[in-house]
């Protein structure tokens, strides 16, 4: 055990904590399980760590040296053992064919380290954690050899001992395919798309292998590629794919509920023509939080101004709202904290996080542009009464069921017009303009 050396590298918004936080520039964020998360940062050979409360206090903080002093921190991991307070913090360099990896087990109760230990693995590097039970939680690693990617299991209790389950020829997958490997009851899965194919094989504890399924995106799409997705609360799984038409040059953002055995509970198609206009989502730019589907999306194509959307759906995949940001693209992702989405928005002199809330952004409204119209009353039988601002005056927008087809398009013709909707069936529509958008209920 090591001594407990304080060392803040947080500074707290003191306004709306719980809503905002402002940290150094290069912290990462793990969300603890109830109302607390660890922010840690990597000095080249030391961990600095802290458990900072809801309200943005620090409840705990520790400086963690990596046990030889001339070697980097490469990466860090941290996983929960189930069902206690217990969190393993993982350290690991790389060398040329081996990965030295120093664990920890920290208790949360009582902030003690129960157990500390090093272990040189034949891998290239952790590919990810996996909580499993009280008394063990699982090192996934990984090796390129020969044009595939094998991945072995290490098994690792409290007392930070390691021991391998699965060897590295027992679980093979391309070398370009993200992995995650998660835990339903007393079973493992290994979740890993390829080409637009989503694979999920079932393993027992022991690593022998007790299933195989696979699921493919709708025939009518050419292309599809999964760019999010999770095991929500271990007893179903929520996909997001980007999917193209090429005949119709249509996008398509796919979402998916599915149980373990890949059997689709609920699924649904947002559908939008190209037109030389596109939205992007890369990496970390999709949460699903407790109660709905946060979607960070950028503008793309020949000669469009690259600007950054939130989308929020709710877990049945009705749209909620979007709306435009005053964020660059390029420093811009989201977080899942608390069961919240955040806005991460890293400058190179601080990180910043901002509550993605009822379509908003609760804690800084200043990072959501105007909307530039509003449509009453919602829901309504017949007549809307659209207000708008003298700039939008001239523009078109358009309407949009629930499947996605353009089904009417207006021209803004005053700041403050009436529109007639009695010859549109009863439904949920979406009024757009100028990348402004509002829902609709016609009854």
């Amino acid at each position: 055990m090591h001594r407990i050396i304080i060392y803040c590298f947080l500074a707290v918004s003191s306004v709306h904590a719980q809503q905002s936080y402002l940290f150094e520039p290069g912290t990462e964020i793990y969300d603890i399980e109830g109302s607390s998360f660890f922010a840690y940062k990597v000095d080249n050979n030391k961990l600095s760590i802290q458990e900072i409360g809801q309200d943005g206090s620090v409840l705990w903080s520790d400086s963690i040296p990596f046990f030889q002093p001339q070697q980097s921190i490469d990466a860090v991991h941290i996983e929960h053992f189930k069902n206690t307070e217990v969190y393993g913090i993982f350290l690991q360099h790389q060398l040329t064919d081996t990965l030295i990896v120093e664990g920890y087990a920290l208790s949360l109760q009582n902030y003690n380290y129960l157990g500390n230990n090093v272990d040189t693995l034949l891998s290239d590097y952790v590919i990810n954690t996996c909580s499993y039970a009280d008394t063990n939680l699982y090192l996934m690693t990984t090796v390129d050899q020969s044009g595939v990617r094998k991945h072995a299991a290490f098994s690792v209790n409290q007392a930070m001992d390691f021991e391998q389950v699965a060897p590295l020829d027992s679980i093979i997958t391309n070398p370009v395919t993200p992995s995650l490997f998660y835990s339903f009851q007393d079973s493992i899965y290994h979740l890993f798309d390829l080409y637009g194919t989503v694979y999920n094989n079932h393993y027992s504890n022991d690593f022998s292998q007790q299933g195989a399924y696979t699921s493919v995106a709708p025939p009518i799409y050419d292309y599809s590629t999964v760019i999010y997705r999770k095991a929500y609360n271990q007893d179903s799984l929520f996909f997001m794919r980007y999917a193209y038409n090429f005949a119709t040059d249509t996008n398509a953002w796919v979402f998916s509920w599915m149980n373990h055995e890949f059997e689709v509970l609920n699924e649904f198609h947002h559908t939008y023509s190209n037109n030389q206009l596109y939205y992007s989502i890369g990496l970390n730019k999709v949460v699903l939080t407790d109660n709905s589907i946060v979607i960070l999306a950028t503008t793309a194509g020949p000669g469009v101004v690259f600007e950054n959307y939130l989308f929020e759906y709710d877990h049945q995949f009705n749209f909620i709202c979007s709306y435009l940001l005053d964020t660059d693209p390029n420093n811009t992702t989201l977080t899942a904290l608390n069961g919240s989405a955040y806005l991460k928005i890293e400058t190179l002199n601080d990180l910043t996080l901002h509550m993605v809330d009822d379509c908003g952004i609760a804690a800084s409204p200043a990072l959501a542009k105007e909307q530039k119209f509003h449509i009453y009353p919602n829901p309504t039988s017949e007549q809307i009464q659209l207000t708008a601002t003298s700039d939008m005056v001239g523009k078109e927008f358009i309407v949009v069921n629930q499947w996605g087809s353009v089904v009417v398009k207006y021209t803004i013709t005053s700041t403050n017009m009436l529109i007639d909707l009695s010859h549109l069936p009863a439904g949920v529509y979406f009024f757009n303009a100028e990348g402004n958008t509002q829902k609709i209920v016609k009854y």
